[in-house]
């Protein structure tokens, strides 16, 4: 082949040089011979040697010669003035010359110039051929040029070439292009011969026109009447099945092909891309398999395929296996990349695969651009997202729509305000779709000006008819708070008789006004004489279940069975829901079981609207009547019994719907392994849930975040915080679900290191003021004890609710100052916030621990009239807060009124009398409790043991001994440190001993109370003892034990305490702690050491520090020592000093 090419040159570069030396012209079969080698050879340059000289010998005016170097020049040149000019020095031209030159101008979309030559052509009385009007109906095709097409198919009628194949395949073609898919039909049927090439421009054209069903039909007949398919039928054919789902005609298109041996490398291509549209991908794998030869179309197709049909994971395989078998990706694969990812949550691989993008350059693709913006967008990356759309020339109306409804679901006004200016800095739209874009945009913005003028603008341009722009368009009104003037738009524009715009009124009315508005819209639509369609009904229908208006809802059900539309499944699926939100299931399952079509939809819509409302048991209920029956059941009908199976805690049901899972070849699907996790979590079945996610071939976000939560609801925060750190060292990124487990995680187990750790991340990514991620920070800080961390964060929530005030109450409840927490209930009133009891609970605490009578009645008066107090936890705070205050009047009038009399609030009455050594109500309590068949658990008997030890009642306390005992409690740490301290406190120190040396494990609450029954029966020895075996056994002291070693201290008359308590770097010493050591040396005699102990405490000495020592000072008249403590004391406060 090599050496032909090489003669072929030395031929033509051989006539060159004849033409150079010759003085007499040479043969016109030499130059004739000399074009056709340059014809073969398809040299732009060479030809334009070989014009030169032939001009310059005068030859390329003869007849033969002219009309070779003409359609030369066309196919080298691209038809410019060369081969124009070549073609008017000719003398003679033949219909070649014509139709090449008309053909050139025809291919490069220059019909006026391909027009002209035909008018000069018909001028020179020269006859056109079938080749001259295929190339010019060709154009004609290509630009949409429907007026000039058809003068050019009654001029091929006149000229007799009605029934030429070419032209008439070529007239089918231009029609079918241009959308008048009628007229193509008409031309071939006219036809008298209907060849392969007539059949396949009339599929291909319904094909290009989404006619399925109509390709199908055709393609039969083609074959009924004997013309054998080829590979361009096969092709339309698989393409139509393909945008079908026809998955069983695909099958038969198949299997043809292999029979008539048809199949290539373009042919299989399509047939991977049918069976992966038809979500076969089984099928596709196979085919695509076999393939001898895989491109880069190939391995896009199969991508797609994945992305749209799953399991998406397989999709980012491909793509990987592709680049290992060296096939460089292009735009397409990683835009199908970039959607998989964003569908697995994989934000972390999206920003990976965006950087190849940028560094191959594709980053400029206005498709790529338009891809990732709406990704971005849509997982919320809504400041990368906006920075590509800044790039983009011309956004398409897929990314506008994604970043303005990605701003609007953030409230985020200021990056709407961008988007306008963007709107108004690129001017005038350019299509419906855009000025569709600018009207949401500008119902978002809330720029009614703006809004108006585009309103103008579309009518103008008559595109009020777009059904996007009509939906928007009331949209914007609705946002305005203009729904009257919507309703005119829609009565004086001819849109006013089209249903969709209705229904866009329906839509806005129910969400931007109210349902009531909704169903006035529908009765005005009635009353002009727009009937309703399915989707007006659904819309109707939703807002009915909204409300309480059920009788409204059966009324339009009514209108529904006259018009037919019952049998439509979208409205009867709106129906059951309607019903089911009122708790109508009667109803629902009466319109379910007169369905006529009910298939797995249908069932599906039934158990989710039970899920959904709670009723657990008739999701179940109807599930088993579905199994039953024999109905499929897809993965959606998995995701909402798991829910309901996990909800009920009905296990066998969850693991038989697993086993089904499994069967059905499902256990790849992201979703139904994430509710099957949720479902063995809530079972309590923690190694089940693990074993699914172990095996899982995908995970998302969600997944994590389900497992996190799952542990975290079984107490077991430690495996909670580790799935956390083993998502963190994944490529996923977490979200705020993420970060809100985690918190909640983090303050169960009260590590608030890791919490404060989270807390920079979470500042890092822009959540702070996220209210659900605010709140748990406040809640965080604020039951760890750090209340001024958690009033900092709370002062930056945008937006403070119920919640965030509570938890801050809480926090001033439980570690002061109490009188915050009253603060904060006012000021939450004053901010519209209204309490709710938990927030009531938290207050009534704090003013119950400072004994504030008066506002605690002020606070029960208002808990009364919202009708809190038979509130479990308010009633039992009530209740000990009366018992303490000996008001036990009220508080016996409190503890009737709660509607569950339980331990928890026996035990609130029993505490307070304990703590005002009421031993009588204590133990006419306990005869009460016998009484009423309230059963003791451990903590009501700590509480109880604890009454014994305030009022010694010792003999009681013996009896509850031996019940323990009997009840399995005697283990119960806190139980036992009761039973320790009851038996200190009354002197039975053997006793206490004994029950202390008896428990299998001690922790720092025995240790605590064997050390303060030990000093309190001044064997002061044998409890630092104790404490030193306490610490060698690795239990830490906390403050308790530090303020029952000082008592030890102060009552066994020992001194170096202080000594002690300097060793316990552990300890975290109170200022409490501090004055008590300072006094306790002090009165022993000791000042040197307790002005040593009061200059070293890591802290500032308080003044009650300092007045404990200068008291001692005037006692053992140490002046000089007394004149510093008062040098302390001046610059604070004299009437101190005075007072000491």
């Amino acid at each position: 082949m090599l050496v032909h090419k090489n003669v072929e040159k030395a031929t033509s570069l051989k006539l060159l040089c004849l033409f150079n030396r010759m003085d007499e012209l040479p043969m016109i079969e030499d130059v004739i011979s000399l074009l056709q080698s340059c014809r073969r050879k398809h040299d732009p340059k060479l030809m334009e040697e070989v014009h030169v000289h032939i001009c310059f010998t005068g030859l390329d005016i003869h007849k033969d010669v002219g009309n070779h170097v003409v359609p030369l020049l066309v196919e080298c040149t691209n038809v410019g003035d060369v081969a124009q000019q070549a073609f008017n020095r000719m003398d003679y031209h033949s219909v070649h010359s014509w139709n090449s030159l008309i053909s050139g101008f025809a291919k490069h979309g220059k019909l006026e110039n391909a027009l002209g030559i035909y008018r000069k052509m018909q001028e020179d009385n020269m006859p056109a051929s079938s080749h001259t009007f295929v190339a010019l109906l060709q154009s004609c095709a290509a630009i949409g040029a429907l007026d000039v097409g058809r003068m050019l198919h009654s001029t091929a009628i006149q000229d007799g070439y009605e029934s030429d194949v070419f032209v008439g395949s070529r007239l089918v073609d231009t029609y079918s292009k241009i959308g008048f898919l009628a007229d193509a039909y008409v031309v071939f049927h006219q036809l008298s011969v209907q060849d392969i090439v007539t059949w396949n421009a009339l599929i291909a054209a319904q094909t290009e026109q989404g006619y399925a069903f109509d390709v199908f039909h055709s393609f039969e007949r083609m074959k009924t009447e004997g013309v054998l398919p080829d590979s361009v039928s096969y092709l339309c054919v698989l393409k139509a099945c393909g945008s079908s789902e026809a998955i069983q005609r695909g099958r038969i298109t198949h299997l043809g092909l292999r029979e008539s041996s048809l199949e290539g490398s373009f042919v299989n291509n399509t047939l991977v891309d049918m069976y992966s549209k038809c979500g076969c991908l089984v099928e596709a794998r196979h085919v695509f398999n076999n393939l001898a030869e895989r491109d880069v179309v190939t391995w896009n197709i199969l991508i797609a395929g994945h992305v749209e049909h799953g399991p998406t994971q397989d999709a980012l395989n491909c793509f990987q296996k592709m680049q290992l078998e060296g096939i460089v990706p292009d735009v397409m694969s990683y835009m199908c990349a970039i959607k998989a990812c964003s569908i697995l949550g994989e934000v972390g691989m999206v920003q990976n695969i965006h950087s190849e993008v940028i560094s191959k350059g594709f980053e400029g693709d206005d498709d790529m651009g338009n891809c990732l913006t709406y990704m971005y967008a849509n997982v919320g990356l809504l400041s990368e997202a906006h920075i590509l759309f800044d790039k983009l020339p011309s956004p398409s109306a897929l990314a506008w729509n994604a970043l303005i409804d990605g701003f609007e679901e953030k409230s985020m006004g200021r990056g709407l305000m961008g988007l306008y200016c963007r709107m108004q800095v690129d001017g005038t739209l350019s299509n419906p779709a855009l000025y569709a874009c600018g009207l949401k945009l500008c119902g978002s913005v809330g720029v009614k000006e703006k809004g108006q003028q585009l309103f103008k603008e579309v009518v103008q341009k008559g595109l009020e008819i777009d059904a996007c722009i009509g939906r928007n368009l009331i949209s914007m009104y609705a946002n305005f708070g203009l729904v009257l003037e919507a309703r005119v738009i829609l009565e004086t524009l001819c849109v006013g008789k089209l249903i969709a715009p209705w229904n866009a009124l329906l839509a806005a009315s129910a969400q931007y006004g109210s349902c009531q508005d909704a169903l006035c819209c529908f009765e005005h639509m009635h009353s002009k004489g727009v009937f309703p369609d399915a989707t007006t009904f659904i819309y109707i229908l939703q807002a009915c279940g909204s409300v309480s208006m059920a009788c409204k809802g059966q009324i339009i059900h009514k209108e529904v069975v006259n018009l037919g539309l019952e049998t439509n499944a979208l409205v009867g699926n709106a129906i059951l829901c309607m019903y089911a939100k009122h708790g109508l299931f009667i109803e629902a399952e009466s319109i379910f079981n007169h369905l006529q079509c009910r298939n797995t939809d249908t069932w599906n819509t039934v158990i989710s609207a039970y899920a959904d409302s709670g009723n657990n048991q008739g999701a179940m209920k109807v599930y088993k009547q579905m199994q039953g029956e024999g109905v499929p059941r897809d993965g959606i009908t998995m995701v909402c019994v798991s829910k309901a199976c996990g909800n009920t805690r009905a296990l066998e049901d969850g693991q038989e719907l697993h086993s089904e899972v499994l069967k059905q070849g499902l256990e790849g699907d992201l979703i139904i392994n994430n509710v099957l996790i949720f479902m063995y979590f809530k079972c309590y079945l923690c190694v089940d849930a693990r074993a699914v996610f172990d095996i899982m071939p995908d995970k998302n976000v969600v997944t994590w975040n389900t497992v996190i939560e799952g542990y975290m609801d079984c107490g077991l925060e430690h495996e909670a915080a580790n799935c956390f750190d083993q998502m963190q060292s994944g490529i996923l990124t977490p979200n705020r679900v993420t970060f809100a487990c985690v918190l909640k995680v983090y303050i169960a187990s009260r590590a608030l290191d890791k919490g404060q750790c989270l807390h920079s991340e979470i500042v890092l990514r822009g959540l702070e003021e996220d209210l659900l991620i605010g709140n748990l920070l406040v809640d965080m800080y604020a039951k760890l004890g750090f209340l001024t961390m958690a009033q900092r964060v709370f002062d930056k929530l945008p937006v403070s609710n119920v919640v965030s005030w509570t938890s801050l109450i809480a926090g001033y409840a439980e570690y002061g100052p109490t009188s915050e927490a009253l603060l904060c209930l006012k000021r939450m009133q004053a901010d519209g916030v209204l309490p709710d009891a938990a927030a009531y609970s938290s207050v009534l605490k704090a003013c119950g621990s400072t004994i504030d009578v008066k506002n605690v009645q002020t606070l029960h008066n208002e808990v009364v009239l919202k009708g809190f107090e038979v509130d479990l936890a308010i009633g039992s705070t009530l209740v000990n807060f009366y018992a303490r205050c000996m008001l036990v009047a009220d508080a016996h009038q409190v503890f009737s009124k709660l509607e569950v009399q339980s331990a928890v609030s026996w035990m609130g009455l029993v505490l307070g009398y304990a703590e005002n050594g009421s031993i009588e109500d204590i133990l006419q309590s306990l005869g009460n409790m016998e009484s009423a068949s309230v059963v003791l658990d451990a903590p009501l008997y700590a509480c109880v043991l604890a009454a014994c030890s305030t009022s010694g009642a010792v003999e009681k306390g013996l009896g509850l001994h031996h019940e323990i005992v009997q009840k399995g409690y005697e283990t119960d740490l806190f139980v036992t440190s009761g039973l320790i301290h009851m038996y200190a406190t009354c002197g039975f120190l053997v006793e206490a001993i004994y029950t202390f040396d008896k428990l299998p494990i001690k922790n720092v609450v025995s240790w605590s109370a064997i050390i303060k029954g030990l000093g309190m029966n001044r064997e002061g020895a044998l409890a630092l003892q104790c404490f030193k075996e306490m610490q060698r056994t690795g239990v830490v002291p906390n403050e308790i034990t530090l303020t029952n070693l000082i008592t030890v201290y102060s009552r066994s008359s020992l001194i170096p305490c202080s000594s002690v308590m300097g060793e316990q770097s552990s300890l975290m010493p109170t200022s409490n702690h501090l004055t008590s050591t300072t006094s306790l040396l002090s009165r022993a005699g000791h000042l040197d050491e307790a002005k040593e102990f009061l200059m070293t405490t890591p802290c500032t000495p308080s003044k009650d520090m300092w007045i404990a020592l200068l008291t001692s000072c005037k006692l053992y008249i140490e002046a000089d020592l007394g004149h510093s403590c008062f040098e302390q004391l001046v610059p604070s406060d004299l009437s101190l000093v005075m007072r000491a």
